[in-house]
């Protein structure tokens, strides 16, 4: 594993900044991600690649059919770690993350950035601590521990600030007339339920609010809906 995943990997797991309504601030990680894999974007292309945050920081990401694994019907990802049946010969990813291959562009994406969040603080330190193996299953609804569902509740922040970073949001949405939420989904390769919880969350509300006019994760997706190789 490179340098920069030490660097990152020291904002402890459940420390560092808040919001004031508890929310983690992952402000500086992202920031310091960005820098990392050389993500400045030009103002008519933010989207944030997360495909290549992970080929820079030597995670790998692959596309799988769960069902095919006989997985449950819920599971949107996982990453794991020593998953060698899941490398390529010659490989040397010690850990791997997997969105669900029939999901829609947009999902995959935040389920990506969501596993890079446990690929880092959860995976990472454990594999430097024990060398064990460990995996982190993604799943529709909300889990019922309540320490899991925290560490699920830190990774979905994380995955919504690394895929629409503050300043390049605020930016962006400043430079818009018509503020439409759908059209900055589109801009950043997110959801327009995705996009409407960021931009309440940094009080930018004097939006259009569009998201219910007929809005599914299908539309604002690119004619190769692959965020990734499929495994």
């Amino acid at each position: 594993m490179s340098k920069i995943l030490d660097k990152l990997s020291g904002f402890s797991q459940h420390e560092g900044p808040t919001f004031s309504d508890g929310r983690r601030d992952f402000t500086n990680v992202v920031a310091e991600i960005i820098k990392y894999c050389q993500l400045d974007a030009p103002e008519d292309s933010p989207e944030v690649l997360i495909e290549k945050v992970y080929a820079q920081l030597g995670i790998k990401l692959v596309e799988v059919d769960f069902t095919q694994l006989g997985e449950a019907d819920d599971v949107l990802g996982y990453t794991i770690a020593k998953a060698e049946t899941m490398l390529s010969e010659g490989e040397q990813h010690s850990v791997v993350a997997a969105v669900r291959q029939t999901d829609p562009y947009v999902r995959k994406r935040f389920t990506a950035a969501h596993e890079l969040y446990h690929a880092i603080f959860d995976m990472y330190e454990k594999l430097k601590a024990d060398g064990l193996a460990a995996s982190f299953v993604r799943r529709s609804g909300k889990p019922a521990d309540p320490d899991q569902r925290r560490n699920e509740g830190d990774a979905d922040e994380f995955a919504a600030q690394m895929l629409m970073p503050t300043e390049r949001l605020k930016r962006v949405y400043e430079d818009m007339i018509l503020k439409s939420i759908c059209a900055l989904a589109s801009k950043f390769g997110v959801s327009p339920v995705n996009m409407k919880e960021r931009l309440d969350n940094l009080n930018l509300t004097d939006y259009l609010n569009d998201v219910l006019m007929g809005f599914n994760e299908t539309h604002h997706t690119p004619a190769c809906h692959c965020l990734v190789e499929q495994a």
